[in-house]
């Protein structure tokens, strides 16, 4: 049974025009769950779509930022 490009998106997995899938494995780990979040949203919802991607950024910024802070310190 062959896989549909829509089957493959939600697998998150990127098929280049060769055939060849590409990204490393996190990269398909986060676009799997982007898409399968995101998916249900796809049906002329953009504008919360648009939210949700904007909620997603502020949220990995609100985490990723102490982290930093906290790195950075501890180089000093």
């Amino acid at each position: 049974m062959a896989t549909s490009p829509e089957t493959s998106r939600a697998a998150g997995q990127v098929r280049e025009a060769s055939g060849r899938i590409t990204g490393s494995s996190a990269h398909r780990a986060i676009r799997g769950f982007w898409d399968r979040h995101e998916a249900p949203q796809r049906a002329g919802e953009r504008v919360v779509r648009r939210w949700h991607r904007r909620s997603f950024l502020v949220g990995a910024v609100l985490v990723l930022g102490p982290a930093v802070q906290l790195a950075w310190s501890s180089l000093a």
